[in-house]
């Protein structure tokens, strides 16, 4: 899981560990370095940022102006074309949902050292937010940064009924870097791999954790939590993962 939130910019704590705070400024850091990207795009063609640029993504993850905007349709072209500073986009979109999720996991922590089935069931829709298209970036003003991009090799499918955090993470980083699978679709196993110690309220690193876990009862029971909720999208998206585990 280091390899996975060095990825995304985040510094981790010592020992491993990942702490809300080491989220948050990740989320800084690389908000503001891709304003600045973002920025000398427009500034390079001549794009206005007077009426503001809002941005967000779509349900394919493919950025889109909010509204109306003279030049919308050029600056969604520019950004078909680059596939890095929409990548990059995608994965400030990704901390944004993550640290929203963060600010209220402490009872899902407490529980989750209880019984991590019964945690995933009531607190799933804390992570059924981690889609693109819920986070948006006004632009209007000029700026400086970089971006990258980057793929991964196929890894192997593990046996979901009884396989490691870090297994389940290396296999969705994997699909999730070279394009096979999307965000949304990923967002069930990230809710189900993700492991906070309810003492120092810290992600726990998967590399360090060797207990094996049924995946797929797992996903059964946020199922049935979504559904007792009456959140048919999230119920939606936990069997698409039941789909994607058993095909």
């Amino acid at each position: 899981m280091s390899d996975f939130f060095a990825g995304i910019g985040v510094d981790q704590s010592s020992g491993g560990a990942v702490s809300l705070d080491d989220l948050k400024g990740a989320l800084t850091r690389k908000q503001q370095a891709l304003e600045d990207d973002i920025n000398v795009l427009f500034m390079e063609n001549d794009i206005a940022t007077e009426p503001p640029v809002n941005l967000t993504t779509d349900e394919q993850g493919r950025v889109r102006v909010q509204g109306d905007h003279p030049q919308k349709a050029e600056i969604e072209a520019l950004f078909e074309d680059d596939p890095a500073l929409s990548n990059d986009f995608r994965a400030v979109s990704g901390l944004s949902s993550l640290v929203e999720a963060g600010e209220e996991y402490s009872e899902f922590a407490a529980m989750y050292a209880v019984d991590p089935y019964a945690a995933v069931a009531r607190f799933g829709h804390l992570f059924d937010g981690l889609k693109d298209d819920e986070f948006s970036l006004t632009i209007d003003g000029p700026g400086t940064a970089s971006a990258q991009d980057g793929s991964a090799m196929p890894v192997p499918k593990p046996d979901f009924s009884s396989a490691t955090r870090q297994e389940v993470m290396d296999w969705m980083n994997a699909e999730l870097t070279s394009g096979r699978m999307t965000f949304e679709e990923s967002s069930p196993f990230l809710a189900m791999t993700l492991k906070i110690d309810a003492q120092t309220g810290q992600v726990v690193d998967p590399a360090t954790d060797t207990e094996r876990i049924n995946f797929i009862d797992m996903t059964n029971g946020a199922i049935e939590g979504a559904l007792f909720r009456g959140d048919e999208t999230a119920a939606d998206r936990y069997r698409q993962a039941l789909e994607i585990m058993t095909g």
